[in-house]
């Protein structure tokens, strides 16, 4: 069964990404919407009963992204009504999803012990730089009257990365690497559908955007499923 799902999310994915290539506009409002079914379908068959309180946000989490996916349907010209407004309802329903990783990774880290700031973590945070150098240098001068809203959405996602980080050493390592990837290519899909939305719109963009944004989603669920932490008690530093 798991295997059957897994097939059908990413195929949920490439359906997705033909329809916006070819502009199949019924073939996307079918495949995409599906994308964040399957996934939280994969989901409920992987995790812990233990886990409960992490299984619930992290279930808000794909809920809200899956209202993002919706309302981007609707939103291909965000210059002007009603697009404009279907993008803001796009932003403020992943903003929210990520405010949910945020706590499912907060609250997974009440449960262990740190190992504290070391050179892996500093190595690991340069994904999140690199982002914010964007942002900064190509991103912003083009946002106009958007600039305040997806500075905010910016700063949330760059947060949920960087709590992702603070896992390691924490978790079991498969668990982090999961984890870790998907928050990455989470940086990745979004700061590309910024300069794809407001710089240099491209169909070859909007396939990156895509594509990290299933594997974002995909690896943040398998590190989230039947998630291990580790015995070993560490120094807490931070």
């Amino acid at each position: 069964m798991k295997r059957v799902l897994t097939i059908l999310f990413f195929l949920s994915v490439i359906l997705t990404i033909a329809a916006n290539y070819l502009q199949f506009i019924e073939l996307r409002y079918i495949a995409k919407p599906l994308i964040m079914v399957f996934l939280a379908w994969i989901f409920s068959l992987n995790t812990n009963e233990q886990n409960q309180p992490i299984r619930r946000i992290t279930y808000l989490a794909f809920l809200f992204s899956w209202l993002g996916d919706i309302a981007l349907l609707f939103a291909d010209d965000s210059s002007k009504a009603p697009g404009f407004y279907f993008f803001i309802a796009g932003l403020i329903s992943f903003l929210t999803a990520h405010v949910c990783y945020i706590i499912v990774f907060r609250r997974i880290a009440k449960r262990i012990l740190f190992s504290g700031v070391n050179k892996n973590k500093l190595f690991l945070g340069i994904p999140v730089l690199i982002v914010a150098g964007i942002l900064i240098f190509k991103i912003i001068p083009h946002l106009g009257p958007m600039m305040a809203p997806v500075i905010v959405y910016a700063i949330v996602i760059s947060t949920m990365a960087i709590a992702a980080i603070a896992l390691q050493g924490g978790i079991e390592t498969a668990n982090f690497n999961a984890i870790y990837i998907g928050a990455a290519l989470f940086l990745i899909s979004d700061t590309t559908l910024a300069v794809n939305q407001f710089v240099s719109p491209s169909a070859t963009l909007g396939i990156v955007v895509m594509i990290t944004y299933g594997f974002a989603q995909y690896f943040i669920m398998q590190g989230l499923s039947s998630l291990q932490l580790r015995q070993q008690v560490v120094e807490k530093v931070i």
